[in-house]
């Protein structure tokens, strides 16, 4: 016969709730003051966690305090907490005193405004409707098939859709990748191949006019030099010379780019050399009846229109080789006049800071007419209206020393086209006072 199953069947009433627990022998049942209690009261006399009922080997124990009241029955006998403290009848360990709770045993405990009632039973003794007790403690598995019946129409819906996702992500999975055309690095060298000059169907020949038996014979002797120049010089790679060696990118280095190899995979190059070495080439300007070298190998090539048409997507960028440097000296602005609500919107540090923004542009076009007038020098007094978008409404040149009515004009139209912050309303005229010297 097995060893029998001791309970302690535990009763909690509290705020007008009722809770039912089943404790077995290594069960514990805490009240105090913290939120994870079993039993949770409140008052200073309460400490924070305290073990009411605790299983043992062959019994379980109640753990008395000062504060708890109440009573245990044990047959037709009666005893209150108190009177069995009184009396010295339990253990003491330390401020705690020892109840221990066998088969049989019953009684009521009251703490705070919990009332707790608790029987010691042989859970196999009881009759069988009342061995499993219409009450479940808390489980994990009894929670979650709770949480599972509520809200169902959210829960089914949020199915719905993830289903549909489902749905979408295998039908894109099986329709055909859009991959795009990748160019190759020889698609640009495929482009710029049409400048290289492909092999006329004639050869061409140099035609000599105006010469004389004597001029003749005096060039023999520069020809037969050059040959042996020719012959004592050593080889040189047409592709890495002039616009081939710019366009492919071959220098000293011996670094070929990819435009080099696509040349000379299609013999563009070989065609090339060979054109140049069965032609003279001569150093000066052609004659109108004669076209030059160049222009006639750009000719026969698949960009009929010359070099001029190849290059002229370009835009014509003006240089200039500085011979003097000047500075622009900047004391402060002039004046300012306007509206009181556009004054007060257009600060005179925006303004100025504006001016500080441009004196690079200025600097360089004084360098520029620098250059060409070294003497060129003096003051500028600018007089600018600002609208009310930034734009610059009108400007005109007040007083001047410069004496260079162009580099005046030129000033002022670069000044025409400043931008200052925007304002709600009213426009603002500012006087520049520019000085402008040579370093």
């Amino acid at each position: 016969m097995g060893r029998a199953k001791e309970k302690l069947l535990v009763k909690i009433e509290q705020d007008g709730t009722v809770v039912l627990r089943r404790l077995s022998k290594h069960d514990q049942l805490s009240i105090g003051q913290h939120p994870k209690c079993d039993v949770t009261v409140y008052g200073q006399q309460f400490p924070k966690k305290h073990i009411l009922f605790a299983g043992k080997n062959s019994h379980f124990q109640m753990n008395l305090k000062d504060y708890i009241k109440g009573e245990v029955v044990a047959g037709d006998s009666r005893l209150s907490f108190k009177d069995m403290l009184v009396h010295n009848l339990l253990p003491k360990k330390g401020d705690t005193y020892l109840y221990p709770i066998t088969q049989g045993k019953k009684g009521v405990v009251v703490v705070g405004d919990a009332k707790i009632t608790f029987l010691c039973t042989n859970e196999d003794a009881l009759p069988p409707e009342k061995r499993k007790p219409k009450f479940i403690g808390f489980s994990w598995v009894y929670a979650t098939l709770k949480e599972l019946g509520r809200d169902l129409p959210f829960k089914a819906i949020f199915l719905v859709v993830i289903g549909l996702h489902v749905l979408l992500l295998k039908y894109m999975s099986g329709l055909p990748e859009m991959v795009s055309a990748v160019h190759t690095r020889n698609v640009v060298p495929e482009r710029l191949a049409r400048i290289i000059v492909k092999q006329p169907d004639q050869p061409v020949v140099e035609k000599r006019t105006g010469a004389t038996a004597g001029s003749a014979e005096a060039e023999a002797e520069p020809d037969a030099t050059r040959k042996k120049q020719r012959k004592n010089s050593k080889p040189v790679r047409l592709e890495s010379q002039g616009i081939l060696g710019l366009l492919t990118g071959i220098g000293s280095s011996g670094n070929a780019s990819g435009l080099a190899d696509f040349l000379l995979d299609k013999g563009l190059v070989k065609e090339l050399e060979q054109m140049m070495s069965e032609t003279e080439l001569t150093i000066g300007q052609g004659t109108i009846d004669r076209r030059d070298d160049f222009d006639n190998l750009i000719a026969a090539s698949d960009f009929g229109g010359g070099i001029d048409d190849i290059l002229g997507a370009l835009d014509d960028v003006e240089t200039v080789s500085l011979g003097e440097k000047g500075q622009i000296q900047i004391d402060r602005i002039g004046s300012m006049t306007g509206s009181q609500k556009a004054l007060g919107s257009r600060t005179e540090e925006s303004v100025r800071a504006v001016l500080l923004a441009y004196t690079g542009r200025l600097t360089y076009i004084y360098n520029k007419y620098l250059k060409r007038d070294p003497g060129l020098k003096g003051k500028m007094v600018v007089e600018v209206v600002i609208a009310a978008s930034g734009s610059v409404a009108s400007a005109r040149l007040a007083t001047s020393t410069m004496g260079n009515a162009e580099f005046e004009r030129e000033v002022l139209s670069f000044i025409r086209r400043w931008k200052y912050d925007d304002i709600d309303e009213g426009e603002v005229t500012v006087t520049y006072p520019l000085f402008f010297n040579k370093v």
